[in-house]
């Protein structure tokens, strides 16, 4: 089954751009960081955010259409399937930044992104030229990898992300890219599994913010 998706994608790499000029794909292996917000109701400390940093792994694969535009500040705009996979941790540390739990999750995520992709760019900021500025938003299903926490839901969560990405091109059709994305996370679990997710404490929504950093490469005209 691997071998079959790997096959899949070298193809859609090596013919998509060939037979639709204004296809665009980009594959980004990314890492980071985020912070975990637990929102915590305690009879000592009233509501707090019990906060937890994190590494982050972010495979990203992006796919959709290019809008030409090819004015004096836009090159184009890209409407965008944003899909990938990534790995972090549910986790919550007491006030006393103590670890209370922590639980290895990889997620499966769907959503839609537009790219705008600026040229001639001029700010007083170090910003790239010919940058591209992208959104994306979209839902997170998670698989936590302790099989026998016997969950009565698998978390699910909601994102979005902001992308500022440079390219560099090799050739009309094929580019290298550097990111750096920014990030919010909102996540969903059933409230009977708060005493296996958060180890008996009362949490009543679960937060994350962070960043992360890319390399990777995309195909499409320039």
């Amino acid at each position: 089954m691997k071998r079959k998706l790997i096959i899949t994608i070298l193809f859609t790499l090596l013919f998509s751009s060939a037979l639709f000029p204004a296809f665009e794909l980009s594959l980004i292996p990314k890492f980071g960081f985020q912070i975990n917000l637990p929102n915590v109701k305690s009879s000592r400390f009233g509501m707090n955010y019990y906060r937890s940093l994190e590494p982050k792994l972010d495979i990203n694969l992006q796919l959709g259409y290019k809008f030409k535009i090819n004015n004096n500040i836009l090159n184009g705009i890209s409407l965008l399937f944003d899909t990938g996979f990534d790995g972090t941790f549910i986790s919550i540390k007491n006030p006393y930044d103590y670890q209370v739990n922590k639980i290895d999750i990889l997620s499966l995520y769907t959503g839609i992104g537009l790219k705008f992709e600026f040229h001639n760019f001029k700010s007083n900021f170090i910003l790239p030229a010919n940058m591209t500025l992208g959104i994306a938003s979209g839902a997170k299903y998670g698989v936590l990898t302790d099989n026998n926490l016997d969950l009565n839901r698998i978390p699910i969560s909601v994102y979005a992300r902001l992308t500022l990405e440079d390219r560099f091109y090799q050739t009309e059709k094929y580019a290298f890219l550097v990111s750096l994305d920014l990030f919010y996370e909102y996540m969903f679990f059933n409230k009977n599994d708060i005493n296996k997710l958060f180890y008996s404490y009362d949490v009543k929504n679960y937060h994350s913010v962070g960043f992360t950093l890319g390399l990777g490469m995309m195909f499409g005209n320039k």
